[in-house]
């Protein structure tokens, strides 16, 4: 296996989500549809709502 799942292939429910403070990634809890048992994380990487041409600015900066 190469270790990723096709993009239509559902691994589960989302049953809890959450944004901690101060992170770019979110916290969710899952009903798993598939044996993930044997993995550590899993990361689920999603399109952004709308793209921007804007720069991103972070702490310090203009």
């Amino acid at each position: 296996e190469d270790g990723f799942f096709p993009p239509e292939e559902p691994i589960g429910t989302v049953v809890q989500s959450g944004n901690p403070r101060h992170q770019i990634f979110r916290s969710i809890r899952l009903e798993s549809a598939e044996r993930l048992d044997s993995l550590y994380a899993v990361m689920v990487l999603v399109p952004p709502l709308e793209w921007t041409e804007k720069p991103l600015l972070g702490k310090g900066q203009p």
